[in-house]
């Protein structure tokens, strides 16, 4: 009998955020020349046009923050001159491909900021916003400096419509930032029309908070009906300068360099907390409804759930992950009618990852009438762990795999892929599906349409499998563990 392999190595590494390239982008500004101290306005396409405490200043001008990470200039602002208006604040340059409801999907800014000292300037504050140049904000960041650090807030806006109703705008304070050194802040912002926006923010590489775009303060809020609730799409940073003006803090105040924006039609890939080979896997989404076309590239998973995090799948479209297309993990979810594909490395190849749907870790539910294929490893795996080592089984995971249609690539020498695993104690039913074209050419490993290793109780039935390696495997629970090549 064959030795089999089908338990993933991952090898390939974690992407904080989306992989693929942009479709435009500005910067990295670092306000070195032609950048000249003085006025921002009209330099190398910014703006500021009220008289606000704003210019590009000499760091070494400071002499606390000299070495905090900025260059010889950078952008200093304080809140020495404030106002309630938005088109004469101070805006960075422009992306002429914006991103938003009518644009690109993906959007992306990150900047630098720290202060002009390394002791407290009484009031200080600035928000920073993704907009569209005239006041248009899709989210929103505030920095104000306090007695012991510089704290940062997030605010959200929630709006359940229909038009009319107004908006609740929540205030959500997500790190404090020491005044000794500079700190990298990123927005990384994805529209999406079959879901809700969703607005990651990294400080310093690592997330601090995920939120939602101000997407339906727009639709719906009677403040806009002079706009007629058009969504504005997104192409610059506002910095902005409003409430209580601080006269003391004039001529000081906050350092901002290295500003970068981009625009994409790429996915925004969110940490999920799932780790394999001490990597922290990111997905297009995590939870909730997933209806149409889900287009993971550059994330790890397409769609994650957990028992924090649960939802379904119906009616979708979901490809481009390399590592999972739909991860069910410890929680009760049913897939139905979608097609999952194009799941592992471009072009595939040997790396033992790319499973379209799984279930594991005491995860139950429904997978049926789905279209799989295209997939690296495995089409469907139910499994009580992905991969035994010398991690206990959850004897809990159970799955009806009923109906589906799962296609491996044929004749192929890089991998052994099998078209439906049930493992490690997993149970359940496996009926009415149509497994083909798992076949590895290589030496020693033998490609399964249908897989049973070391599993719990499993009935199948009237399963349709041809033009596999081997149609059908099972390997009971005294088996040994599998070698890998």
């Amino acid at each position: 009998m064959k030795r089999l392999m089908f338990c993933a190595a991952l090898v390939v590494a974690s992407i904080g955020l989306a992989g693929s390239a942009s479709a435009d982008s500005q910067g990295p500004i670092n306000f070195e020349s032609p950048y000249t101290v003085g006025n921002i306005d009209g330099q190398q396409g910014w703006s500021k046009t009220g008289g606000y405490d704003v210019e590009v200043a000499s760091v070494a001008t400071f002499s606390n923050a000299s070495g905090w990470g900025f260059g010889d200039q950078a952008l200093r602002l304080s809140d020495s001159v404030t106002s309630g208006s938005f088109g004469d604040q101070t805006f960075s340059p422009g992306l002429t491909q914006p991103a938003g409801e009518s644009g690109l999907s993906h959007f992306t800014a990150t900047f630098k900021i720290g202060t002009t000292s390394a002791t407290l300037q009484p009031g200080l504050h600035m928000s920073v916003s993704p907009d569209d140049g005239n006041g248009g904000r899709m989210s929103y960041l505030r920095f104000e400096d306090q007695a012991d650090k510089v704290h940062v807030f997030f605010d959200d806006a929630t709006d359940g419509g229909p038009v009319g109703t107004v908006a609740n705008f929540s205030d959500t304070q997500i790190a404090t930032l020491d005044r000794t050194s500079s700190h990298t802040v990123t927005f990384d912002i994805g529209f999406r029309t079959n879901a809700a926006d969703l607005v990651n923010i990294y400080i310093d590489g690592s997330l601090e908070h995920s939120g939602t775009t101000w997407e339906d303060y727009y639709r719906y809020d009677p403040e806009q009906n002079g706009n007629g609730h058009a969504i504005p799409n997104t192409s610059k940073l506002l910095f902005r300068e409003g409430g209580t003006a601080n006269g003391d803090n004039a001529g000081g105040g906050f350092l901002v360099d290295g500003v970068s924006l981009t625009s994409s039609a790429s996915a925004i890939c969110t940490p999920t907390g799932f780790m394999r080979d001490n990597q922290n896997l990111t997905a297009a989404q995590i939870g909730g409804s997933v209806t149409g076309t889900l287009d993971a590239l550059g994330c790890n998973i397409g769609v994650y759930y957990n028992a924090s995090h649960s939802g379904s799948v119906s009616g979708a479209n979901i490809s481009g992950a390399n590592y999972f297309g739909v991860l069910a993990n410890g929680v009760a979810l049913n897939v139905a009618n979608s097609s999952v594909h194009a799941i592992g490395e471009v072009p595939l190849n040997g790396s033992q990852h790319g499973n379209a749907i799984v279930y594991l870790n005491g995860a139950s539910g429904t997978i049926s009438g789905n279209h799989v294929f295209n997939y690296q490893k495995n089409g469907i795996t139910v499994s009580g762990v992905l991969a035994d080592g010398n991690v206990p089984a959850h004897p809990t995971t159970s799955a009806s795999v009923l109906s589906n249609v799962v296609t491996g690539e044929g004749h192929v020498s890089y991998i052994a892929q099998n078209g439906i695993q049930v493992s490690y104690g997993a149970s359940g039913t496996v009926t009415g599906n149509t497994v083909s074209n798992n076949w590895y050419t290589g030496a020693s490993y033998t490609a399964c349409g249908l897989l049973f290793y070391q599993a719990g109780g499993v009935k199948q039935n009237a399963n349709n499998l041809f033009n596999n390696q081997t149609n059908f495997c099972n390997f009971g629970r005294g088996g040994g563990k599998p070698p890998r090549p």
